[in-house]
C-alpha cells in the first residue's frame, strides 16, 4: 500500500467480544475484540485516525491504543455524541480535517453510531470531489455474522456503494442537462475491469465500450451544437442501446434502470430520413427545444440562427447548404431584421423585399430580430446598457420560431422565387443530405 494510506475508524463505549476477522479480499485472519486491530493488520496504513467520544475515551481507548501502537501511527480524534445538528456538523468537520488533497483512505464504519454511517458516506463523496481523495475501502466488521463453530467473522468491503453514488451523480447530470459523458465513463470502467479480471470472452461485455464511446460523442456534439453530427450519433446510440441492454442488466444495473429515459431523451434527436429536408429541419427544431428545455440558451440561440437561414433557403428552394447561398440569405435576413427592428411590422404592408403574397418572410423577419437581440450580448465582450434577460431572449426565440415553422399545419406555404440574389440555380437538386453548413470550415 502507499505510504500515504490512512484509515479513519470510529470507536464506541460498548463491550466488544473477541472474533477471528477475515480479510475482505485476500487470505488472512486476525483474532481480536477490536476490529480496528484487524484493519490495521490487513491494510498496514501509515496513519490510523480513531474518532471517539468522551465516554469511549475513558473505556475502550486505552486498550485499543495499546493494540495499535506497534502497528501504525495512531491519532485519536475527539468528537461529540452527535445528538444535535450542530454536533453532527462538528463530527463532519473533524472527520474531513483528517485528510488532505489526494490522500488514500479506508473508512471503517463498524462501530459508527447513530447517524454516523450515513455521515460517513456523505463525507466520502465530499472528500472525493473537494480534496480528490481516493477511497480504497469502506469496511464493516460483521461480528453478528460470525460462524458460531469457528468464531470467524467477515469484514465486508462496501466500496460498491460508493460507485452507486457515482451513478447517482452521473444520472442527475444527465437528467438535468442531457450530458451522458459521466455515465459513459462509468460504463468504460466496468468494461475495462471485466477484461482486467480475466475470464472467458463469452463472460465479458462486448457492447458496453462501443455504447460508452457513442454516448460520449453524442454529448460532445450536443455541447458544440452540431445538428448533423447530433442526428448521426443519436441514431447510432439508439441502436447500441438496444444491443447493449442485456449486458447493462448484467454488469451495469444502475445504468439499466435508465435505459428508457436515455432512449426518450435522445430518440427525438435523430431525423427519420436525413435526405428529407422537412424531416431534417423538424429534427433541428426539436433540438432547439431540447436545448431550451435543459436551460442551454447559448446552444439554442446559436442553432436557431443557423436554423432560420436553413428554413428560408428551403422555402425559397435555394441551395441553402452551400456557403455562398447561406451568405446571401444571411445578408438579406440581416437587412430585413434591421428594418423590422426600426419600425413595427404592418401586416398590410409588404416587407422591404417582397417574395410574393404567401411569403413567410414577415414572420422570419420577426424571428431574425428576436435572435439578433438575444445573440448580440451572447459571448460578446462589449458591454450593453440594457441587454435583454437571457430567459426572455430564449422565450422570444422559441415563440418566433414557432411562427416561422408551423409544423402541425397540413401544408406550408412556399415563397415565390425572389428576382434578387436569392434566386435558386436552375439545376437545384432536392436529394442532398440535409443539416446545414459546417460553420467551422468557413
Amino acid at each position: 500500500m502507499s505510504s500515504s494510506l490512512k484509515v479513519i475508524s470510529f470507536l464506541g463505549a460498548g463491550a466488544y467480544e473477541r472474533a477471528t476477522y477475515r480479510h475482505p479480499a485476500e487470505p488472512g485472519t486476525c483474532e481480536t475484540e477490536f476490529v480496528q486491530e484487524a484493519v490495521a493488520c490487513f491494510y498496514q496504513p501509515d496513519t490510523f485516525y480513531v474518532l471517539l467520544t468522551e465516554k469511549a475515551a475513558s473505556t475502550n481507548w486505552p486498550r485499543l491504543n495499546d493494540r495499535l501502537a506497534g502497528l501504525t501511527q495512531v491519532v485519536p480524534v475527539s468528537v461529540p455524541d452527535g445528538r444535535t445538528p450542530e454536533e453532527i456538523w462538528t463530527i463532519f468537520e473533524r472527520l474531513t480535517d483528517c485528510l488532505t488533497d489526494e490522500d488514500e483512505v479506508i473508512f471503517d464504519i463498524t462501530h459508527a453510531f447513530r447517524s454516523l454511517p450515513v455521515l460517513s458516506l456523505i463525507a466520502v463523496m465530499y472528500l472525493r470531489v473537494v480534496h480528490h481523495v481516493r477511497i480504497l475501502g469502506l469496511v464493516y466488521g460483521a461480528w453478528e455474522a460470525r460462524d458460531e463453530a469457528t468464531g470467524e467473522a467477515p469484514i465486508f468491503d462496501l466500496l460498491p456503494l460508493v460507485s452507486l453514488l457515482d451513478w447517482t451523480t452521473a444520472t442527475d447530470k444527465f437528467l438535468k442537462s442531457g450530458d451522458s459523458r459521466e455515465m459513459a465513463a462509468l460504463l468504460t470502467d466496468i468494461h475495462t475491469s471485466r477484461y482486467r479480471d480475466g475470464g472467458e470472452d463469452d463472460d465479458r461485455p462486448q457492447q458496453l465500450r462501443p455504447l460508452a464511446e457513442s454516448l460520449s460523442r453524442l454529448s460532445e456534439a450536443l455541447a458544440l451544437a452540431r445538428p448533423v453530427e447530433v442526428g448521426d450519433t443519436a441514431a447510432r446510440a439508439a441502436n447500441l442501446l438496444h444491443a447493449a441492454e442485456p449486458e447493462a442488466r448484467r454488469w451495469a444495473q444502475p445504468f439499466a434502470v435508465l435505459l428508457d429515459k436515455i432512449r426518450c431523451a435522445y430518440s427525438a434527436l435523430a431525423p427519420l430520413d436525413a435526405k428529407d429536408a422537412r424531416q431534417a429541419l423538424a429534427a433541428q427544431w426539436r433540438l432547439i427545444e431540447w436545448y431550451l428545455d435543459r436551460g442551454q440558451v447559448v446552444q439554442a440561440a446559436m442553432l436557431a440562427r443557423e436554423w432560420v437561414v436553413s428554413v428560408v433557403g428551403w422555402r425559397l428552394r435555394h441551395r441553402w447548404q452551400e456557403r455562398d447561398a447561406r451568405d446571401a440569405i444571411e445578408r438579406s435576413l440581416g437587412a430585413w431584421a434591421q428594418e423590422c427592428m426600426r419600425r413595427p411590422y404592418n401586416p398590410q404592408e409588404p416587407p422591404p423585399t417582397s417574395c410574393g403574397p404567401r411569403s413567410p418572410l414577415p414572420a422570419i423577419c420577426g424571428t431574425a430580430s428576436a435572435r439578433c437581440e438575444t445573440r448580440s450580448p451572447t459571448a460578446a465582450w462589449e458591454p450593453r446598457t440594457c441587454p435583454p434577460a437571457a430567459s426572455s431572449g430564449a422565450s422570444r426565440i422559441c415563440a418566433s420560431c414557432c411562427e416561422t415553422w408551423p409544423m402541425r399545419s397540413a401544408s406550408i406555404p412556399r415563397a415565390q422565387h425572389d428576382p434578387g440574389e436569392l434566386r435558386p440555380p436552375a439545376d437545384q437538386r432536392t436529394d442532398r443530405p440535409v443539416g446545414g453548413v459546417d460553420r467551422t470550415t468557413r
